[in-house]
């Protein structure tokens, strides 16, 4: 079981090994002995956080095939094994997954996990357990070479796995 990070409605995180709490990477100040799901979810309705101008989008297969590359710290492809948490009132849902190939950004150290895999979170409806995919992510504190926690990098950083995907990371790890 990963106990490493909890992370609610997608914007506020709690590190579980140490209670550092984070609101959109910035971190509050919150004593540890309040952390508790209520008092978070309490805290997120109070504190001022960026709010969707518009509903998300389910269609991540739009083609911005180039968005996806430049703007993610890792590009992988990988196999969704199970699903960790699917809240109703958030808009991704947090799975665990399989990295079976890194295309860009420092080696993903899978090793330091339990299960030898890493949590993210896609946007809702857009993936299902067992599926492989090519997708854009960042790590959760972007630049950590340790975190095992990564999230859907833009609206279009999903592709299901495809001759034609794999010959656009081909093209695009030749700089064609």
């Amino acid at each position: 079981e990963y106990n490493h990070i909890y992370v609610i409605n997608g914007g506020l995180t709690i590190s579980l090994s140490d209670g550092t709490v984070r609101l959109y990477g910035e971190e509050q100040a919150i004593q540890k002995e309040k952390v508790t799901e209520n008092y978070f979810l309490k805290l997120y309705e109070e504190v001022p956080h960026e709010k969707e101008s518009e509903p998300v989008s389910t269609n991540v297969y739009t083609d911005n095939f180039e968005e996806m590359w430049n703007e993610s710290e890792y590009v992988v492809r990988i196999r969704l094994t199970d699903v960790v948490y699917d809240g109703p009132a958030t808009a991704t849902t947090t799975f665990y997954a399989e990295v079976l190939e890194q295309y860009n950004g420092n080696r993903i150290n899978t090793d330091r996990s339990e299960n030898n895999q890493i949590l993210v979170a896609l946007l809702k409806d857009s993936t299902a357990v067992s599926g492989e995919y090519i997708v854009g992510i960042s790590g959760i504190s972007k630049g950590d070479p340790d975190t095992l926690v990564f999230i859907q990098e833009t609206r279009y950083s999903v592709y299901p796995v495809d001759d034609e995907i794999l010959d656009r990371i081909r093209e695009a790890k030749n700089g064609i």
